[in-house]
């Protein structure tokens, strides 16, 4: 009885070792087979640096301890600081390349932690990183690096504004010495809080713009005993305005003028052209152009109220004008019940 009871345990271990053996010489060889990508320190910590250097460069090597040639596929960086370098691609077992990689620190601050992925036919990682992290110290900090100012029409320049804030941390820089800006329509004000080190800067517009897209820059220089300067850029677009006057009409106006016209009048800084006119029914129209040079086109517009019965049950209609300006390209007038 016992023989039978060991038998049958003596079975059952031998199995699990053949299974366990099996498993383990299909895994080494499947691995066997395959390319290995490996770096010895594919993190590369830099410590503490100044922003100052501007940028941090390091070259890894990678090796493929595999048993078949690697391929990289694809690299990916991080992010738009980063760059690399990398002169090879397929790696024979046993091969190794240097792949160097540069991460743009000048606009950074606090820890940071950027590289490359290399995707390749490495199974077991095919997605593999290689990274430089480290923490950024500043002398001072801008934000934003750049502004929008917006699209918008002329006559909305004044709501047009933005703010950059210059916070200072080092006993190096002391204070902001000037402000430049390369755009006469474009102003500033300044004000500091003592207690933080901080600056808030006010750009505006002290004059109407001209139409059109423009871009530039914001430059400000530090006092220090080394010339420290720092570029903000900006863009905005003034975008082509077209004026009704008045801006509508009320229907009981239009009843009680006899005849039943109303008159509005088109301005625009350049000459166009209104290609056509949609009316609610009950109406007609007489347009007439009285004056198109090379800075102004105004156009005459009547409108008729032809049913005096009118009763429309909608509280508000528009006339809408379509005009050959790809900017503006329809003007709406307001009909009020």
């Amino acid at each position: 009885m016992l023989n039978k009871i060991w038998g049958i345990k003596l079975k059952k271990v031998s199995f699990f070792l053949i299974f366990t053996i099996s498993s383990i010489i299909f895994l080494f060889s499947t691995n066997f087979e395959n390319p290995v990508i490996f770096c010895e320190n594919p993190i590369y910590n830099v410590g503490k640096i100044n922003s100052k250097l501007k940028e941090i460069t390091h070259t890894f090597t990678i090796i493929n301890k595999g048993n078949s040639p690697l391929h990289i596929e694809k690299v990916i960086n991080t992010c738009s600081c980063t760059n690399h370098i990398l002169s090879k691609k397929v790696l024979d077992p046993g091969e190794s390349v240097d792949i160097t990689i540069t991460v743009n620190i000048e606009d950074k601050f606090g820890k940071f932690k950027d590289g490359i992925f290399l995707k390749s036919d490495d199974p077991q990682n095919p997605d593999y990183s290689l990274m430089i992290e480290g923490y950024v110290t500043v002398d001072y900090l801008v934000d934003p690096l750049g502004i929008d100012l917006g699209k918008f029409l002329q006559s909305q320049y004044k709501n047009q504004n933005e703010i950059v804030n210059v916070k200072i941390f080092s006993d190096k820089i002391k204070g902001i010495k000037e402000i430049k800006l390369d755009n006469p329509y474009l102003a500033y004000k300044i004000s500091y809080d003592k207690k933080n080190r901080l600056y808030s800067i006010l750009i505006f517009f002290n004059k109407k713009p001209p139409l059109g897209y423009k871009e530039g820059n914001i430059t400000i220089s530090f006092k220090s005993e080394n010339p420290v300067e720092k570029n903000i850029s900006y863009f905005y677009e003034v975008i082509p305005q077209v004026k009704v006057k008045p801006g509508g009409v009320s229907l009981s106006i239009l009843k009680e003028n006899n005849p039943h016209i109303f008159i509005f009048y088109i301005y625009y800084n350049r000459p166009f052209k209104i290609l056509d006119v949609s009316l609610p029914d009950g109406f007609s129209y007489q347009l007439e152009k009285i004056r198109n040079k090379k800075n102004l086109c105004v156009y005459r517009f009547k409108l008729i109220l032809e049913d005096k019965n009118l009763r429309p049950d909608w509280k508000k209609e528009n006339i809408v004008l379509r005009t050959s300006l790809e900017k503006n390209p329809f003007v709406i007038i307001e009909i009020l019940n």
